[in-house]
């Protein structure tokens, strides 16, 4: 009898020993995140499409509201928004809803200008958070974000909401919206805010800068080092990705806006 002996190599070879840790920015980004798109109605009836970002887990700290810029789709908000929703935040993006309408509508007693819809985004915000109330309970925190005119329009919605927000992020925001200054606005509402501005823009560097100064000491201004400041490139960062998590779950608990104890990230400055 021949007996034939067949030998088998490992087909995969073990795992280095020194691969590499997922980071806490990478751990909390994979952290499973339920994605719906609804579609709710204002008020006034008119319906507009929402991205809600729902935990996998029980929703632990209020929820969060971020407006888009007229020339971003709802997904420009997708990085930082699974981030936050991974923390246990219930996350909306609405889309702000263009109307047309056939004569020139004034918006408090002025006409009607390119950014009237977005000062209305108050009524879509409004929609959103009546939807928010049955997760998070009516009164529960919110925190309003908005990123260039959607950031303005966020300042808006908070004058206009009977309960006010707990603190707006504003990424690189406008200086006014239907002449509206959101400098002396968000003075006047007297809420913790954060605004990011790149360090290479002086157009919106100098807007943030503004904004900041008419309104400290609530107001604090994170300078990006780098030309790109909008919710997609900064999502892209970890490190800042989770320093603006951090900031929005201090908010919704309660906590006093702070540096860390070893100061800011190298990739950011901080201004009082």
């Amino acid at each position: 009898m021949l007996l034939v002996a067949v030998f088998f190599a490992p087909l995969l070879a073990p795992a280095p020993l020194w691969a590499a840790r997922p980071s806490p920015a990478d751990t909390v980004a994979a952290t499973p995140v339920g994605l719906e798109r609804v579609v709710l109605r204002t008020e006034g009836g008119v319906p507009f499409p929402v991205d809600c970002y729902r935990p996998s887990r029980m929703i632990s700290g209020g929820a969060v509201v971020l407006l888009p810029d007229p020339v971003d789709s709802l997904a420009t908000w997708e990085r930082l928004a699974r981030l936050f929703a991974g923390r246990g935040h219930l996350v909306f993006v609405p889309q702000i809803v263009v109307r047309h309408p056939t004569a020139s509508l004034p918006v408090w007693g002025r006409p009607e200008d390119p950014g009237a819809p977005w000062a209305s985004a108050w009524e879509e915000v409004v929609a959103v958070l009546a939807q928010a109330g049955a997760a998070i309970g009516q009164g529960g925190p919110v925190v309003l974000g908005g990123t260039g005119r959607g950031a303005a329009a966020a300042a808006v919605a908070a004058s206009r909401l009977s309960r006010p927000a707990v603190a707006l992020l504003l990424i690189a925001p406008v200086r006014e919206l239907v002449r509206l200054p959101v400098g002396p606005l968000l003075a006047g509402l007297a809420m913790p805010a954060l605004v990011l501005a790149p360090t290479d823009d002086r157009d919106k560097a100098n807007a943030a800068r503004e904004i900041h100064l008419a309104a400290r000491p609530a107001c604090r201004l994170w300078t990006i080092d780098g030309y790109a400041c909008s919710p997609r490139t900064l999502g892209a960062r970890p490190k800042l990705a989770v320093d603006l998590a951090d900031w929005v779950g201090r908010q919704l608990s309660g906590g006093i806006p702070a540096v860390d104890a070893e100061g800011p990230p190298q990739e950011k400055r901080e201004s009082r």
